[in-house]
């Protein structure tokens, strides 16, 4: 969720009135124009963002890569937010545990000026059990840890506002904020189009983050409300996550999502959408190993498909011969229950998308899980069938 984190709290800074920046996996962004575009959630994007004369507040993605490689950019920030752990590149960089991966995401923390806010996820356990670790710390910096929760009895958001801390919980399918002396009802959840009306649990989580992270910045309430009602899940806002297209009475989903974690809510949220015939897009880079490949297969089969289109991902095959990661995936489609005649495949995300939309019927939904070829596809169901 890090590349919707910074995109919707810029989304409402600007409805602050503030120009905002952004770094992330697609470009980087001041206002409305975009510097570069590409995977910039390293230094070398935060390094191009923050010399623009322009910027007044900026949002920094910053991905596992870029703090292993070549560090953070920067040294005082005010305010950080970690979305989650899960177990994905284990292995590399020599990160080979959970437990790991969370101190390298951890790092964030050690960029926070004194009296900055850490905002964390409270239903993460990994997060909460290093956060503990870190109490010590945390006092002796100034350091505010502002917890967010889908559930307001989490013992992370008790024990805040016991301790007069700030924080952010879901209840009766409304965000709540506690600033350390007073709740506040912020919006209903059904009102945040990004939660595809409270289906999207993980938007939801993103959501309370951003909003934790917003007035960390002392943001005013009713731009924080502004930005999440006017963010959507389409191409000009959120590109590649989650983006909706009709297609001919169908619904049509793309979504860039290439971790089990990630792959795996974003399924279930799709099972809970009413739909005739669930129709499935998928391929996987070729450096993940057989039983990874199938793991994130198994999670993109939660959506328990009719049709699963299998695509090669010709520019991502790192090592592997064309075909290889095809088989895998028919192997473990065939493992979970589907037969060869729901199988199809395609040579490339743009071809499997034309596939997919063959099969499409009025009432029908279709989730095409997207790495490569994004633009093309985007294009392609831009002008219907």
């Amino acid at each position: 969720g890090k590349s919707t984190c910074v995109r919707l709290a810029s989304a409402i800074a600007t409805a602050a009135d503030k120009v905002a920046g952004v770094t992330s996996t697609d470009f980087v962004r001041v206002g409305q124009d975009i510097l570069d575009q590409g995977d910039y959630s390293g230094p070398g994007g935060a390094r191009m963002l923050l010399r623009d004369q322009r910027l007044e507040v900026a949002f920094l993605e910053v991905a596992r890569g870029g703090i292993l490689r070549r560090g953070l950019a920067l040294q005082r920030a005010q305010a950080a937010l970690i979305t989650n752990v899960a177990a994905d590149h284990l292995g590399q960089y020599g990160i080979n545990t959970v437990a790991a991966l969370t101190e390298a995401k951890f790092s964030v923390f050690r960029t926070l000026a004194e009296g900055g806010v850490l905002v964390l996820n409270a239903d993460d356990e990994g997060l909460v059990r290093h956060a503990l670790g870190l109490a010590e710390e945390v006092v002796h910096r100034g350091i505010t840890i502002s917890w967010f929760s889908l559930t307001p009895n989490n013992p992370c958001i008790t024990e805040a506002q016991t301790n007069h801390l700030p924080c952010a919980w879901l209840e009766d399918h409304s965000l709540w904020y506690f600033d350390g002396s007073s709740s506040q009802l912020i919006i209903d959840v059904r009102d945040v189009p990004i939660t595809m009306g409270g289906a999207a649990r993980y938007n939801i989580q993103n959501a309370l983050g951003v909003l934790c992270l917003c007035f960390a910045f002392a943001l005013p309430v009713e731009s924080v409300r502004r930005g999440l009602t006017n963010f959507h899940s389409n191409p000009q806002d959120n590109p590649g996550r989650g983006n909706e297209f009709q297609v001919d009475g169908a619904r049509v989903f793309v979504d860039f999502a290439h971790n089990p974690h990630s792959i795996s809510a974003l399924s279930e949220t799709m099972k809970r959408i009413p739909a005739r015939r669930r129709i499935l897009m998928l391929g996987h880079a070729g450096d993940r190993s057989d039983g990874e490949i199938c793991e994130l297969t198994a999670g993109a089969c939660a959506l328990a498909p009719d049709y699963v289109v299998i695509t090669e991902e010709p520019d991502y095959l790192r090592g592997r011969n064309d075909g290889d990661v095809s088989e895998v995936i028919r192997k473990e489609c065939l493992r979970l229950g589907l037969n060869e005649t729901q199988l199809k495949f395609s040579a490339n995300p743009l071809l499997g998308t034309e596939c997919a939309m063959n099969l499409l019927q009025p009432g029908d939904l279709a989730l095409l899980l997207v790495h490569s070829h994004r633009d093309e596809v985007i294009k392609l169901l831009t002008r219907g069938h």
